[in-house]
């Protein structure tokens, strides 16, 4: 690595970062999704994760690891009337996981993880011709 007049140097893999002016860098953040579609029917499946890292943030000499963080959304919509109108429902976090704790005021790393529980999305959408 290159010398730095400004900076030091350091590794921010793995790290939180809280006290630098690099964001939160866990080693994995993995997005994957199945989705299944038939005639007017589909559903999906979307899987999130980050991996565990250090809490850099915390007095000399205690060493803790903010955990690992796995949520599913689950989304499913029927087409109707050749295409024109849908009805959708999802559901975000299906299983309602807390982010991890850290050491930040608010108890988890809001630039890495989400706070909100379970939610539901329902709506209906009409597609309309133009003349």
């Amino acid at each position: 690595m290159a010398e730095s007049l400004f900076v030091p140097e350091f590794d921010a893999e793995g790290q939180l970062n809280r006290l630098t002016y690099v964001r939160p860098l866990p080693q994995l953040k993995n997005n994957a999704y199945v989705n299944w579609a038939m005639g007017q029917h589909n559903l999906r499946a979307d899987w999130y994760y980050t991996s565990s890292y250090d809490d850099d943030d915390l007095p000399a000499g205690v060493e803790d690891e903010i955990d690992a963080f796995n949520t599913l959304d689950l989304s499913y919509n029927f087409r109707f009337l050749e295409d024109q109108a849908r009805l959708f429902v999802s559901v975000y976090n299906l299983t309602d996981e807390d982010p991890p704790f850290s050491s930040h005021e608010l108890a988890y790393d809001p630039y890495t993880h989400n706070p909100y529980g379970r939610m539901i999305k329902m709506g209906a959408t009409w597609y309309f011709d133009p003349m």
